[in-house]
């Protein structure tokens, strides 16, 4: 289903996903527990946007925000090129390094100051991309950063 979506543009597998993502998120936010003020999908490589035509993660963010009217932060982060995750091994993943994302320079951190939010991504393997995303949204003044994943490898 993740393959057919993020390589062949696969719109039916992509709403199902979505529809997963967003009733494991109604389920673990009830009424009592705040819900995030800001959606960040996972950037991907500019060449990989470019070749791909999307990002699936931003894709999920949008379905997300016409769901639960949560607004979206698409153009905060960027994230450096390099070696594709799925060619790389579990170890070569959790050695990703610290400064593969990074807010982006004309980014006003503003948005992310004592914000509770909510980091968007497709498939959650290591780990390891989360983690570097959400030390970075913290240092850059976020209260608190949850993860979102639609898939678990």
């Amino acid at each position: 289903m993740v393959h057919q979506w993020k390589f062949h543009r696969g719109e039916r597998e992509a709403l199902a996903l979505a529809g997963f993502l967003l009733a494991a998120v109604r389920q673990r936010y009830p009424d009592s527990e705040p819900i995030p003020e800001l959606l960040i999908p996972v950037p991907i490589a500019p060449w990989t946007q470019l070749r791909r035509g999307y990002n699936q993660s931003h894709w999920l963010a949008q379905t997300l925000h016409k769901q639960l009217n949560i607004p979206v932060a698409a153009n905060l982060l960027t994230r450096k090129s390099g070696p594709s995750q799925r060619a790389q091994t579990r170890s070569q993943r959790v050695r990703l390094a610290s400064n593969t994302f990074q807010l982006k320079p004309d980014a006003e951190p503003e948005p992310l100051q004592n914000r509770h939010v909510a980091i968007i991504d497709d498939v959650l393997t290591t780990g390891t991309t989360v983690s570097v995303i959400a030390k970075t949204l913290r240092q850059a003044g976020a209260k608190r950063v949850d993860a979102w994943c639609a898939t678990r490898a």
